[in-house]
């Protein structure tokens, strides 16, 4: 015959089991509260940002690092723009067939 070992031979742990078993029952009847919108987060616009930074580098004299195309743009605009998103357009449109050449490290220029 098999003994019954830990907590379905302890009486105590079987209940105390149970009652955290309704307690979880309890707080996942209940209703959630919304979230509040939070203030300091920026709502999503459309910004035009490749026609931007073209028109950024159009009026600079030679080649500009990320961070100076990234100001000019907010400058320009007047508003913030995503750090992240000007990185990824200018990446995406380098090269033979895109709009600006990589000239070093950090550095970009319009093609042609």
């Amino acid at each position: 015959m098999v003994e019954l070992n830990g907590a379905y031979s302890n009486p105590r742990a079987r209940d105390e089991l149970w009652r955290l078993y309704d307690l979880k029952r309890e707080l996942l009847s209940r209703k959630r509260a919304p979230k509040k919108p939070d203030k300091r987060v920026l709502p999503r616009t459309r910004v035009p940002l490749l026609s931007t930074i073209t028109q950024v580098l159009e009026l600079a004299n030679g080649p500009m690092s990320v961070k100076d195309i990234h100001r000019a743009c907010e400058e320009l605009l007047g508003r913030p723009v995503s750090y992240r998103s000007l990185k990824a357009s200018l990446s995406a449109h380098r090269g033979i067939n895109g709009r600006f050449y990589r000239v070093g490290y950090g550095k970009y220029r319009l093609r042609g």
